[in-house]
């Protein structure tokens, strides 16, 4: 396992893959620069209980997506579900889609990448782990195989 080491967010970047999106982030750190990649997985965006319905409607025939209810509440403390898709691509499409009908989407909005090294950053993110560890689906980090 890697000493954890703190650093300042450079750089985000996603790729879509055959197997989820794959979130990369390059960290200025004291030992240089250091990339941390996130395994694939869904992307996910949030949407009000109350809109599912119509939610669903507007999206069905879409392929690749799913619904999950969450023990999650907005601001509002109103119940929230998980609308997942495998690419984030489809995920954006699909959110601008369910905004121009209405439809309420609560996803974190990040700045364009550029926007990261203006100096309007204030958090120093730690980061620690295995050189290359693997994680099997159920499986916890610190089960993870080196």
């Amino acid at each position: 396992m890697t000493q954890p080491r703190a650093g300042f967010l450079l750089t985000r970047h996603w790729r879509d893959t055959p197997q989820g999106t794959e979130l990369s982030f390059w960290l200025a750190t004291d030992d240089g620069p250091l990339q941390v990649t996130l395994p694939p997985q869904e992307s996910v965006a949030f949407i009000p209980e109350a809109q599912r319905a119509q939610a669903e409607r507007l999206l069905q025939g879409e392929k690749g997506l799913r619904f999950a209810p969450l023990a999650l509440k907005d601001f509002h403390r109103q119940p929230i579900v998980g609308l997942y898709c495998r690419a984030h691509r489809q995920l954006m499409r699909l959110e601008k889609m369910l905004r121009d009908s209405g439809v309420t989407v609560l996803r974190r909005r990040y700045p364009p990448a550029g926007a990261l090294s203006d100096g309007a950053l204030y958090h120093r993110p730690g980061v620690g782990g295995r050189r290359n560890a693997r994680l099997a689906a159920g499986q916890r980090a610190h089960e993870a195989e080196p």
